[in-house]
């Protein structure tokens, strides 16, 4: 212990006495660590959606597939029919719910807020694992007159006022009905795909009575929870049944439009899509939806900035290594072993490590809310502190010191006391390493720096592109009541072109931009855009020819690899900024530049020093 304390009050003072390098260290690891730790805080929140369910491995959500033609079809609204039969027909299903949006509103005597409902069957609330705060904790909406609302719903609703067993008023598809509030919940997390305000019986929707036994009439999801030990496989080939029985018919029409079979023969099937998936799945996903590669690229990135500095990190404390020959001579002198050496310097990387890291931490904490603003998650510091995420940054700052520090550590541990103390120490060996970890530092910095310019470029194009209308003449007016919407829209339309300043008005079902709810239209349209001292001069050219090499190198490796990559990543844009050649010279410049500024630091502090200094000392 004793020992260990020392180690670390010479670390300490060999950082503080070298100040400039260790500043340099810590600045490059602490932005690296910030970057890493918003960008992993960003990919474990996207993972983490809907991980809260505890049946989720068992969830499933229904979906029908055609063979087109040309291509696969996806469909994901169902039937009224489809969740008795499911669960009455299929074999290894126990629980089946629907999901249908029906409008929004509810009032509590005289006070009326605007809040979404959601249309469910019982089964919902055994399948999902939401939190009952406080009325009915079982058999939730068995009485197709009880309702139940958020914690939020509620606070707006009734105030402090206890809204169990009070009726309510909810506008279910533009029709008011009389229910009474059985059970109020927690509000979905955050990381829920699926949100509620209010959840109501699917059997309260007027076209119910009329429809639930119709298989031509699709308005909502299903979602269905599997018994234990039947596979998902064991299901879909039940769902076969399901589709000749009821969806026969369709067989003749689909075979007139030119439908392909499959491998069983079916023109058209239903099949299942894991819960934890629909996340990460435009075509099936109803929340909003994010796809793997693109967390995977985040990661990948994270990783890069991190390696860049780790590198960084290697090559200044190589370079240190031959200043503190004589101290490791002198060590090794009076019987410090190599491990000693090697672990005296290894926990000076750690100590360097942990303070870059802690403020890596406070930088991520202050730039979260501007980080926030620029994405649709909502992340929070404070999961940092769960144990496996502290386990693993723990984990990765040992990770980072060993593999930063280490060969610098050993390289030195290994010098022996004679030649230090002759002055006759070779550099040649780790020249190479050296300086093939500068050559691979600047191509994944020309990487970047390419794919910064080609993504921002891009997102520039696609937020100043015209999109048809001129957003600073038009003004989108919410209708709120839909029942006499189209009324309201005639006698805004008369009055408005009444005003010399307006020239056109029209009405539309969906929002244009961000509605009141601060949510978008999933309805789209596409367009086209149109626009495509002479000493000093003379660790400066001398020493700039080997670096320029270097980059050369790094550059001419690092342009096909990144022209490849990014050249896909457009192509995933329907519309997209032209390729343009010149981002890659940019790229070798800025890196050429970087290089010059760091090297004409150092060689003019060089030139500049007293030479009888540096013979006094050599």
């Amino acid at each position: 212990m004793v020992m260990l304390h020392n180690y670390i009050l010479i670390a300490w003072r060999n950082l503080t006495r070298h100040r400039l390098n260790a500043g340099i260290n810590i600045l490059g690891l602490s932005v690296a660590f910030m970057c890493c730790i918003l960008l992993f805080l960003m990919v474990h929140y996207e993972f983490s959606v809907d991980a809260f369910h505890k049946n989720g491995n068992s969830l499933f959500e229904v979906y029908n597939l055609g063979h087109a033609p040309e291509s696969d079809e996806k469909g994901i609204s169902m039937s009224y029919p489809m969740v008795p039969a499911l669960k009455s027909e299929v074999p290894g299903i126990s629980r089946a719910t629907g999901l249908m949006w029906a409008g929004g509103g509810i009032s509590y005597k005289n006070k009326e807020i605007d809040k979404e409902i959601k249309l469910v069957d019982m089964d919902f609330f055994s399948m999902f694992s939401f939190t009952v705060l406080s009325g009915q904790k079982t058999g939730l909406l068995a009485d197709v007159s009880n309702v139940v609302i958020s914690k939020s719903t509620a606070d707006a609703l009734f105030g402090k006022e206890n809204p169990i067993g009070k009726v309510v008023k909810i506008k279910v598809n533009g029709n008011w009905k009389d229910l009474v509030v059985s059970t109020v919940l927690m509000d979905a997390p955050e990381n829920s795909s699926i949100s509620y305000d209010i959840l109501a019986r699917m059997d309260l929707n007027d076209d119910y009575a009329t429809m639930k036994d119709d298989w031509n009439s699709q308005n909502h999801y299903v979602f269905i929870q599997t018994v234990p030990g039947f596979t998902q496989q064991h299901v879909e080939s039940g769902l076969r049944n399901i589709v000749k029985k009821h969806l026969l018919a369709n067989d003749k029409n689909l075979k007139s439009k030119g439908y392909r079979k499959d491998a069983n023969g079916d023109m058209f099937a239903l099949k299942l899509a894991s819960f934890a998936s629909l996340h990460f799945d435009d075509a099936l996903g109803f929340g909003s939806s994010i796809s793997r590669p693109y967390l995977y690229t985040l990661s990948l990135i994270a990783l890069v900035v991190l390696a860049i500095a780790c590198f960084n990190f290697i090559n200044l404390n190589v370079a240190r290594a031959f200043t503190r020959a004589k101290e490791v001579g002198i060590r090794k002198t009076i019987g410090a072993g190599k491990k000693q050496i090697f672990l005296q310097l290894w926990i000076e990387s750690i100590l360097l490590c942990v303070v870059a890291s802690l403020i890596g931490v406070v930088m991520a904490s202050t730039l979260l809310n501007p980080f926030n603003d620029l994405f649709t998650e909502k992340l929070h510091i404070s999961a940092l502190v769960n144990p496996s995420i502290v386990t693993t940054l723990l984990s990765g700052i040992l990770l980072v010191s060993f593999l930063a520090g280490g060969y610098p550590a050993w390289l030195i541990s290994r010098f022996s006391p004679v030649s230090i103390l002759k002055g006759k120490i070779s550099v040649n060996r780790s020249a190479v390493l050296r300086n093939g970890l500068i050559a691979f530092q600047f191509i994944l910095s020309s990487l970047l720096i390419c794919s910064t310019i080609v993504i921002y470029r891009q997102f520039q194009f696609l937020r100043n592109a015209p999109l048809g209308i001129v957003q600073e003449s038009v003004i989108s007016i919410p209708v709120k009541n839909a029942e006499k919407g189209r009324q309201y829209s005639e006698q805004l339309r008369s009055r408005l072109y009444q005003q010399p300043q307006i020239i056109s008005v029209t009405g539309c079902s969906a929002n244009i931009g961000i509605g009141m709810d601060n949510g978008t239209s999933k309805w789209s349209t596409g367009f086209v855009y149109n626009g495509k001292a002479i000493e000093t001069t003379m660790l400066t050219a001398l020493l700039s020819r080997d670096f320029l090499r270097i980059i050369a190198f790094a550059f001419l490796t690092a342009v096909p690899i990144a022209w490849y990559f990014l050249n896909q990543w457009l192509q995933n844009f329907v519309y997209r900024t032209p390729f343009s050649w010149w981002i890659f010279p940019l790229a070798g410049l800025l890196s050429i530049i970087i290089a010059l500024v760091t090297i004409s630091f150092q060689t003019v502090k060089a030139s500049l020093a007293n030479p009888v200094d540096s013979l006094r000392s050599e």
